[in-house]
C-alpha cells in the first residue's frame, strides 16, 4: 500500500507552509518508508476536490491528515476522507494533528477516519504504517502512545507520550511542496518564514490547549539553524517567526543559538513568542544585537483578579515594564489579548480598550475566548451546558479567536460581538495582503475586504 499524506485546504487569513507535515514527511524517509504529498493548498478551490480524486492511488492506499482545531478543517478533511473512502472502501484514514490530540475517541466514533493518532507523531505515525503494512488492524495501542480506534463497537486509545528531546526525525522535509507558491507569497506580502524551535509551555493558563502536554520538546540548535541557513541560501528569504510558544524560557538554548548565529555569519532577523515573566535585559539586549525585532507576547487581560483566575502569574505592572524594556532597544512589541471571560462585564473590556489605546495601539491582536477541547475553560463550558453536543460543537468550530462560539459571559452575545469590533479598531497592526488572484482567491474573502483598499487586517 502506498502512503500519502493530504493537506486539507482551509480558507484562512495567512497562508504558510505546514511544518507538521514536513516533519511527518521526513521521519517517514528516516524509517524507510516512502510517501507521497497532496498539498490542496495551492489549488484553486473549486477544483481541490477533482484534483484530489484525480491524484488517488489506483490500489487501496493509506491516506493520512494532519487537521487543526477550529477554521472548520474537519469539515473538509470529512470531503476528502469521503471521496477516498468512495475510491476504494479498503483506503485506510488516519487523523492526526492538534484535534486528534484533543478529541481522538470522538474522531473515531463519529469520523470516516480508520484511526487518530494524537501527539507528536514522527516515531509514533511511522509506528503505526509499518504495522498497517503488515496487516494490522487492530495496533496495540499500549505499544503506540496517542493511537485511536474503534473495536467491537467501542472506541479505544491511549494518551500521547511526550518527546522532550527532539533528534533529527523532527526535522522538517519541505522537497514535496510546491515551494515556489509559498516562498511567493512571503515575498508577496514581506512576511516570515515560520520555524520550530521547541513544542509545548511550560505554563498551566486555563484557557490554553497544550497538544503535546505539559513542558517542553526542544530541537537542537544546529538543527534549527541549518534549516534556518538553508532557507536564506535557497529561498533568499531572510525572516523568520519562531512558532514556539515561548522561547525565552529555554534561556540556554537561546543564548547558544545567538552564538552560533554569530559564529556561522548569518544575516537574518526573527521574531520570538514569549512569557512575559521570562522577558529580562539581558536577552532583549543580546537578541536586539543579532537579528531579534519584535517580541510578541500573551497579556490576555488588564485586571490582575482575572489575570490571576487565568493562572497567568503575571502582574499589570510587570506587563507595563517588559513592554517598555523591550521598546527601550527599539524593538517592536506585539501583546495578544483575549475578550469572554465568564466574568467580565462592559466595565472591564472599557478598560481594555483605555489600555490598549494608551499603551498597545496598532501592536496587539484580539481574540474571542474560544473553549477548546480538553481545557479547563471547555469543562466549564460543558458544566454550564453551553456546549452540548461535543462533535457538533467541534464541526462548527469556525474562524477561531476571530469568531464567537460560545459566550461565557452575562452579557448579550451582540454586546460582547460590539466590544470586540471596537477594540479591535484601535489594536490591530496592519498586514499586508497578496496582490494576486493567485493568493487572493485562497484566503477567507471576509479578511480582505474589510479593508478593500488596503488590504489589510
Amino acid at each position: 500500500m502506498e502512503t500519502v499524506l493530504v493537506i486539507c485546504s482551509r480558507r484562512s487569513n495567512q497562508i504558510q507552509i505546514n511544518i507538521g507535515c514536513a516533519v511527518i514527511m521526513n521521519s517517514l524517509k528516516l524509517h524507510d518508508i516512502e510517501c507521497r504529498l497532496i498539498d490542496l493548498i495551492p489549488i484553486d478551490p473549486e477544483e481541490r476536490m477533482n484534483y484530489l480524486r484525480k491524484n488517488l492511488s489506483p490500489r487501496h492506499a493509506i491516506y493520512a491528515f494532519g487537521i487543526t482545531i477550529g477554521n472548520r478543517q474537519i469539515t473538509e478533511a470529512e470531503e476528502c476522507a469521503r471521496i477516498i473512502k468512495e475510491a476504494n472502501p479498503d483506503n485506510i484514514v488516519i487523523y492526526g494533528g492538534p484535534l486528534a490530540s484533543s478529541s481522538g475517541k470522538i474522531l473515531v466514533t463519529h469520523c470516516l477516519c480508520d484511526y487518530a493518532l494524537g501527539g507528536e507523531a514522527e516515531n509514533t505515525f511511522p509506528e503505526l504504517i509499518k504495522r498497517l503494512l503488515r496487516g494490522e488492524k487492530y495496533p496495540d495501542k499500549d505499544e503506540i502512545p496517542g493511537l485511536y480506534y474503534v473495536r467491537d463497537g467501542i472506541a479505544i486509545g491511549r494518551t500521547h507520550k511526550k518527546l522532550g528531546i527532539l533528534t533529527k526525525t523532527s526535522n522538517p522535509d519541505y522537497g514535496g511542496f510546491d515551494m515556489d507558491f509559498y516562498v511567493g507569497y512571503l515575498k508577496e506580502t514581506d512576511q516570515s518564514w515560520e520555524i520550530m524551535a521547541s513544542r509545548g509551555c511550560v505554563a498551566n493558563c486555563t484557557f490554553c490547549y497544550k497538544m503535546v502536554g505539559s513542558g517542553l520538546s526542544i530541537r537542537p540548535v544546529d538543527n534549527v539553524l541549518d534549516e534556518m541557513e538553508m532557507v536564506v541560501r535557497d529561498y533568499g528569504l531572510r525572516k523568520f517567526y519562531f512558532v514556539d510558544d515561548s522561547l525565552l524560557v529555554m534561556r540556554d538554548w537561546y543564548r547558544d543559538f545567538l552564538k552560533q548565529k554569530r559564529e556561522r555569519g548569518l544575516d537574518f532577523n526573527f521574531i520570538i513568542q514569549a512569557r512575559i515573566d521570562a522577558i529580562d535585559e539581558e536577552l532583549v539586549r543580546e537578541g536586539a544585537e543579532n537579528g531579534l525585532v519584535c517580541i510578541s507576547a500573551g497579556v490576555e487581560s488588564v485586571d490582575q483578579a482575572a489575570l490571576d483566575k487565568m493562572r497567568k502569574q503575571i502582574s499589570i505592572e510587570l506587563v507595563l515594564e517588559k513592554i517598555a524594556l523591550v521598546k527601550r532597544y527599539g524593538l517592536a512589541f506585539s501583546a495578544n489579548f483575549i475578550i469572554g471571560f465568564e466574568w467580565e462585564t462592559e466595565t472591564d473590556w472599557q478598560e481594555m480598550h483605555d489600555f490598549i489605546r494608551d499603551n498597545l495601539a496598532g501592536q496587539a491582536k484580539l481574540n474571542i475566548l474560544t473553549p477548546l477541547p480538553n481545557t479547563f475553560i471547555y469543562k466549564q463550558a460543558k458544566a454550564r451546558n453551553l456546549i452540548g453536543d461535543e462533535y457538533e460543537y467541534i464541526l462548527k468550530m469556525g474562524d477561531l479567536y476571530f469568531e464567537l462560539m460560545v459566550n461565557m459571559t452575562a452579557e448579550p452575545d451582540e454586546r460582547l460581538r460590539y466590544w470586540y469590533n471596537k477594540i479591535n479598531a484601535i489594536a490591530s497592526r496592519d498586514v499586508a495582503f497578496p496582490v494576486s488572484e493567485r493568493y487572493l482567491t485562497k484566503l477567507a474573502d471576509h479578511y480582505y475586504k474589510r479593508f478593500p483598499s488596503e488590504k489589510r487586517l
